[in-house]
């Protein structure tokens, strides 16, 4: 808990995306923030992603708001050749689909129990 606020940050190793869930001291979730990545995993115990530039960031409320941010630098990573085609091309394909998933009300991170996790860590 930070100043009475909670982050839950996920890392799904067969995903490409990393999750962190920003709830209130009620562990009522404020917003959903997706990093997409080119790959995850563990290296000295320790979670890591390889971020792609894109961000998704959902809101649940009555219209679960979902907002697609930093496109701009995924293409001038591409551009600049910072990133492949195919990095660019796995970027856009995972927003789609994380943003699919979502609103099919599919999404694991989404749909857990975060008052439960909160109650039996905290």
């Amino acid at each position: 808990m930070i100043n009475g606020y909670y982050i839950i940050e996920c890392t799904p190793l067969k995903d490409f995306y990393n999750t962190r869930i920003f709830l209130d001291n009620n562990a009522n979730v404020l917003v959903y923030y997706f990093d997409i990545s080119k790959g995850n995993g563990i290296e000295n115990n320790i979670p890591y992603y390889d971020d792609l530039y894109l961000d998704v960031i959902y809101s649940e409320g009555k219209e679960g708001i979902i907002r697609v941010e930093d496109e701009d630098e995924l293409t001038r990573a591409l551009n600049d050749e910072i990133i492949t085609l195919e990095e660019y091309n796995l970027a856009c394909e995972t927003c789609e689909n994380l943003i699919k998933n979502i609103k099919d009300k599919q999404n694991l991170f989404v749909n857990m129990d975060k008052k439960s996790l909160i109650q039996k860590y905290f």
